[in-house]
């Protein structure tokens, strides 16, 4: 073995990049490879192991129904976060075209509800795009003046992915349910990190995916809070929402294909260490972004955090630096074995400054030159003082580069 290959294996790795996905947990793991091996039966068949499939899946809907309290056959499961925002805005806005419905989302939203309202709007659909602060908040007032007589659905993210700050989601549930409006929810960054009552915040439909919580990729589902939304019996969920795919009769007919097995039991138990860990995990995080976010601030010249510091999920640590392109900094961090990101991972092939950042009225330079450092349960206070000593002497080196004084 060379002297550089032995420096590779030897490089500190260090991973910040947990918002666009993290590690799978060994007992998810686990069930995972079982349910993929050995108990790999479809759910729909009528034998004895097909039915043992079909009790495993539903068991998982269980688990992920009481950990928002709704009913078990409100969670319909899908191939993503991305899936599941999907089949809410185009599944409500189709089923109702008729109507000639409104839409209205954030300006920050996730590509996944973005770029989905894009589409309606092309398609012929009315859409308004609530702008933010300049912290990224949604103000109630600049919200309700939008609502039109024939507003049929608000889709707020419950946390952005890319600034981590909360929306006031209780908020724009009551607002939702006063003026009779169906309220969706992108809750893929906040689900297994924050407890979630969709009863309690007045959600009608909210978003998940799995890989955002340890556990497997390819797995999401869309939970439908049905007292709300109608009085008829689960069996008639459709009757409300536009499914995207015909063909079967799984997820109460509204995500019809074989379902994921392996993921969805997979999921269901990521749900079950997210419930059991989710205090220790905040806490853990909470002081690690504290100790973050006072380092960089205080060590590095010119540097800001955006967002807010206190309303924001406790993994986010979202700063921009003056002098510097944070594209340029990212790769200057990946080569010290640090991985981040400039932020939403499924734009990351953008050549554009990022969307949301200037949305809160950051300059396109501003916004170029800014990072996204998300940490994990996994994450240490040694991770910490490392990546916080690599970007002091990466963007030494940038500035040096750039004449930045």
């Amino acid at each position: 073995m060379t002297s550089r290959d032995t420096s590779q294996l030897q490089k500190k790795y260090v991973y910040l990049d947990h918002a666009a996905t993290t590690p799978m947990d060994p007992d998810v793991f686990k069930v995972f490879t079982e349910y993929s091996i050995n108990n790999f039966e479809n759910p729909s068949s009528l034998h004895e192991m097909g039915k043992r499939a079909r009790k495993s899946v539903e068991n998982s809907r269980k688990i992920i129904a009481s950990s928002l309290n709704i009913h078990p056959k409100g969670v319909i499961f899908t191939s993503s976060g991305t899936e599941s925002d999907n089949l809410a805005l185009q599944g409500i806005m189709r089923h109702r075209a008729k109507e000639r419905p409104h839409l209205i989302v954030s300006q920050i939203e996730h590509p996944a509800i973005y770029n989905t309202a894009k589409y309606l709007e092309h398609e012929g659909f009315e859409v308004s795009y609530v702008p933010v602060t300049s912290e990224g908040f949604v103000e109630l007032s600049v919200l309700e003046s939008l609502i039109q007589e024939n507003t049929q659905l608000i889709s707020i993210h419950f946390v952005n992915n890319e600034i981590g700050t909360y929306q006031p989601i209780k908020e724009i549930g009551q607002l939702a349910k006063k003026n009779n409006i169906i309220f969706h929810s992108d809750a893929v960054q906040a689900f297994g990190k924050i407890p979630i009552d969709m009863q309690a915040l007045n959600i009608d439909l909210l978003s998940l995916s799995g890989h955002k919580l340890y556990g497997p990729k390819g797995v999401g589902a869309l939970c439908i809070n049905s007292q709300k939304l109608t009085s008829e019996k689960f069996s008639n969920l459709a009757t409300f929402l536009e499914p995207m795919l015909y063909g079967g009769l799984q997820e109460n007919s509204l995500r019809p294909s074989t379902e994921n097995v392996p993921a969805i039991i997979a999921l269901g138990r990521a749900v079950e260490n997210a419930e059991q860990n989710m205090n220790k995990w905040k806490e853990q995080g909470k002081k690690l972004q504290e100790v973050f976010i006072s380092e960089v601030l205080t060590k590095i010249p010119y540097s800001y955090l955006n967002g807010n510091q206190e309303k924001r999920l406790y993994n986010n640590c979202n700063f921009r630096f003056d002098g510097v392109d944070g594209f340029d900094l990212l790769m200057l961090l990946d080569n010290q074995g640090i991985a981040t990101s400039t932020g939403s991972a499924c734009s990351s092939k953008s050549d554009k400054p990022s969307r949301v950042l200037t949305s809160l009225g950051l300059s396109p330079s501003d916004a170029s030159g800014s990072i996204r450092l998300t940490l994990g349960k996994g994450t240490t206070a040694e991770d910490i003082q490392y990546t916080v000593a690599k970007m002091e002497r990466a963007l030494k080196q940038l500035r040096f580069a750039t004449h930045f004084q």
